[in-house]
């Protein structure tokens, strides 16, 4: 990374670490010793406004989750899977938290050198 991806990066940790986040469980597919399932701190979205899509099987999503690019703040662009890797996080504050599947929204997401933004569905 540059110099400028660093300080993005740090700027991102502490975003998704500020007073808009809170905690959620991160798990990953196949959870290992270099990729733990850990508590990290995300922004959240609840029942975002419905997107338009050309497609008749698309699926609302629940959520929009914000997370910081990095294998110990947040989420690694890297190792994601989002054929298995899940957010546990409950829908409305006070309820029972439930894991939910991560989702690039249209198959691309949001990526760059400081955060990951991803659906839950």
């Amino acid at each position: 990374m540059t110099a400028f991806d660093d300080i993005l990066a740090a700027d991102a940790v502490n975003m998704a670490g500020g007073e808009f986040s809170e905690p959620v469980i991160y798990t990953p597919a196949n959870p290992s010793g270099d990729n733990p399932t850990r508590t990290i701190q995300a922004v959240i979205q609840r029942n975002p406004p419905a997107t338009v899509s050309g497609n008749p099987n698309y699926i609302t999503p629940k959520m929009i989750v914000v997370v910081a690019n990095s294998a110990t703040e947040g989420i690694a662009s890297a190792t994601m899977d989002t054929g298995g890797d899940t957010i546990t996080v409950a829908y409305r504050p006070g309820e029972t938290a439930v894991a939910y599947r991560i989702h690039l929204p249209d198959g691309t997401g949001s990526m760059d050198a400081a955060l990951l933004t991803f659906e839950l569905r």
